[in-house]
C-alpha cells in the first residue's frame, strides 16, 4: 500500500485502532493457481507476540494457504466526499474524493484444525470483544459440530502499513467546514478531522508562514 507521508496513521492510533478491530479480509496466495484469494473474517488482536486470531469455515481452502506472507486488511472507516466544501470549487479545481482509514498486516499463517484449538480460539474473540456470551452457556453437543468444521487460524505480525487519508492537503478553512458539514452525517470523519488532519495542517501553515516571513526579512548590514 502507498502511504504518502502526510496520510500515515500515528503509532498511537495504529495500536489503538489494531486493538478494536472486528473484521478483515484475509489475503493468501494460492499455491494451485499462483494468484491471490481474499475472505472476510472475524478477527482479534493478541500481544506477547503481536498476532491476530481468527477462524475459517474447513470447506474454505484458503487455511491451506500457509506457505506464503499472508496480508490481512482491517478497512477501519470510509467517508465519499463532495468537493463543494473546499474554497476552490469556485474556480472549478476541486474534485470529489473518499476520506479513509486501513491497517494492511502482513504476517505467517498458520492453521489449527483441532476442536481444542478453534474452541480456545473462540473463547479468546469472546473475551477479547467483551462479549456477554460465554462458551460455557452454549450446548456442547452443538460446539463440538460447529468446532469440527471450523479451523482456528492465526496470523503471527510481521509488518504492518497504516494509512489515515483525511484531507491533509487541505487548508484549515476547508478542513473546519468540512468537520462542521459532516458532524452529524458522518460524525467519524468530523472527529478524525479534528484529531488528525486540522493540527497536521495548522502546523504546516505556521511552517510554511515562518518560512515566507524569513525570506521577506532583510539581512542586518
Amino acid at each position: 500500500m502507498y502511504v504518502a507521508a502526510a496520510y500515515r496513521m500515528a503509532p498511537d492510533d495504529v495500536a489503538r485502532q489494531l486493538a478494536a478491530a472486528r473484521s478483515g479480509n484475509l489475503v493468501t496466495i494460492d499455491p494451485d493457481h499462483d494468484w491471490p484469494v481474499a475472505t472476510l473474517l472475524p478477527w482479534t488482536f493478541l500481544p506477547d507476540p503481536d498476532r491476530l486470531i481468527s477462524h475459517v469455515s474447513r470447506v474454505n481452502p484458503q487455511w491451506r494457504h500457509t506457505t506464503k506472507t499472508a496480508l490481512v486488511i482491517l478497512d477501519q472507516w470510509q467517508a465519499p466526499v463532495g468537493s463543494q466544501w473546499q474554497t476552490a470549487a469556485a474556480q472549478g479545481q476541486a474534485v470529489p474524493t473518499l476520506n479513509y482509514e486501513t491497517i494492511h498486516v502482513w504476517g505467517d499463517l498458520t492453521a489449527d484444525d483441532s476442536e481444542a484449538a478453534v474452541m480456545t480460539s473462540w473463547e479468546q474473540m469472546l473475551r477479547a470483544h467483551d462479549s456477554d456470551v460465554q462458551l460455557a452457556d452454549l450446548d456442547p453437543d452443538y460446539l463440538s459440530r460447529q468446532a469440527r468444521a471450523t479451523v482456528a487460524l492465526t496470523l503471527t505480525i510481521t509488518a504492518i502499513e497504516a494509512k489515515s487519508k483525511l484531507s491533509q492537503t487541505e487548508s484549515s478553512t476547508d478542513l473546519s467546514r468540512l468537520a462542521d458539514d459532516s458532524a452529524t452525517g458522518c460524525p467519524v470523519l468530523s472527529q478524525r478531522l479534528r484529531e488528525v488532519s486540522l493540527p497536521y495542517v495548522t502546523r504546516r501553515e505556521a511552517a510554511v508562514a515562518a518560512a515566507r516571513l524569513s525570506r521577506s526579512t532583510p539581512e542586518p548590514g
